[in-house]
């Protein structure tokens, strides 16, 4: 995916994830990307997190990886929202803590 981070896009991302996922299992999903110099609109949250529940297998974790500047404002809301609707979804800043939580134990899905 190219260009500025818009919740089609995601949207977009999403269903491909669910379709790899859905064809080769896997419980934990990496994804790296730039962050872009605007910050994500709360509204877009709510629908790209909308357009995921239901849509990523219960249980599979999912990590974005957000480089190039802070990781945006939106990411407790994010997080929390995304827990709220039953998704194992968290923004991190490097490489090495997203894997650490990947790799972490089921029981510690929720932060």
């Amino acid at each position: 995916m190219t260009g500025i981070v818009t919740a089609p896009k995601l949207n977009l991302l999403t269903d491909a994830l669910a379709q790899a996922i859905e064809r080769h299992p896997t419980r934990n999903v990496l994804v790296e990307m730039r962050a872009q110099s605007r910050d994500f609109p709360l509204l877009e949250v709510f629908e790209v997190l909308a357009h995921a529940e239901g849509k990523v297998a219960a249980g599979t974790k999912i990590a974005y990886v957000v480089t190039g500047r802070k990781v945006p404002s939106v990411k407790r809301f994010f997080e929390d929202l995304a827990e709220k609707r039953g998704l194992a979804f968290r923004m991190f800043a490097a490489r090495r803590e997203a894997l650490e939580w990947l790799d972490a134990r089921q029981e510690s899905v929720a932060h």
